[in-house]
Order: structure tokens, then C-alpha cells, then sequence
């Protein structure tokens, strides 16, 4: 891998991670009943967890001082369809 490569592989691996954990905080919801018969707005604070996680991920992949520091590169529209592809 080049620098380049390396960085951008490292971003999408961390993204897919994040977005599987959100994920599985959203199933992890109620024991007895999946996210079909509980809709994720019945807890609001996990809804706000979930936003806050991701908006801190934004942070770091689209602000270029917080990506030098973090040594991730902005995704793209496709690179986020792969991401969201591969977390569920």
C-alpha cells in the first residue's frame, strides 16, 4: 500500500466498524422484540447516541485538520454505499 492507499483502506475499515457498532446499538434495543415491532425512536437517547457517534466520525473524516491528526481520508458517495453494504 501507498500512504494514500493505506489511509484510505484504514477509513473505510474504521467506517464499516462504526456503522456496524450503531447498528448493533439500535438491535441491542429490547431483548424480546427486533427493530421491526420496536421502532429506534422509542428511545430517544439511543437515537441521540447514534446521531452524536456519527457526527463526531463526520468530524474527523471531513475536517482536513482532524483527518491529518486521525490520518483518514474523506470517503465518497460510493465508498459510503460499500460501507453501508458491508455493515449490514
Amino acid at each position: 500500500f501507498t500512504d494514500q492507499n493505506h489511509e484510505r483502506a484504514s477509513t473505510v475499515s474504521l467506517s464499516i466498524l462504526v456503522t456496524i457498532e450503531m447498528f448493533n446499538a439500535a438491535n441491542a434495543l429490547s431483548e424480546n422484540q427486533s427493530l421491526l415491532t420496536q421502532p429506534i425512536w422509542t428511545n430517544i437517547w439511543l437515537v441521540l447516541a447514534i446521531l452524536l457517534s456519527f457526527c463526531l466520525h463526520f468530524v474527523i473524516l471531513y475536517i482536513p485538520a482532524m483527518a491529518s491528526i486521525f490520518q483518514v481520508q474523506p470517503l465518497t458517495w460510493g465508498e459510503w454505499q460499500g460501507v453501508l453494504a458491508w455493515s449490514f
